[in-house]
């Protein structure tokens, strides 16, 4: 479906849907709006955060940890490495958001956002930050206009 400067897909793999939201330069307004309400509604939830060379693997770049603990963060990045995104958003080829829904049955166990702005805070780099957006039943995270 396109509306605007926004396409929205849905990927079935492995019986996971995956929603896609791509967002065109012409969508700049509704994107940037979208992603300036989540920064707002979960400023406190901020897991952790890390500039590091473009195709360095996320492993590898240095983290913030806000506060979490190692344990915490691995197992969230960990979680996200392994698992597909129930929802993946992208802003022309300059932001990427993809959204999980994640439990390890110990310390990791909610949805989750994950965002990289690329060729920031300089070109050849990405800026990552890793967001908690509360538990399964927080699905208003999710809602875009149609």
């Amino acid at each position: 479906m396109r509306t605007g400067g926004l396409t929205r897909l849905i990927l079935l793999n492995n019986y996971v849907s995956t929603e896609q939201y791509i967002f065109d330069e012409d969508a700049a307004d509704y994107f940037y709006q979208f992603i300036e309400t989540f920064h707002e509604r979960f400023v406190g939830d901020l897991v952790m955060t890390g500039a590091g060379k473009s195709g360095l693997h996320i492993e590898k770049v240095p983290m913030s940890r806000m506060g979490n603990d190692e344990k915490f963060c691995a197992h969230l990045l960990g979680g996200m490495l392994n698992e597909k995104p129930t929802i993946h958003i992208r802003y022309a080829d300059k932001i990427m958001c993809n959204m999980y829904v994640l439990d390890n049955g110990e310390d990791v166990c909610g949805s989750y956002m994950y965002q990289c702005v690329y060729e920031y805070p300089e070109p050849g780099y990405n800026f990552y930050t890793f967001w908690e957006c509360g538990d399964y039943s927080d699905s208003d995270v999710y809602i875009f206009d149609k």
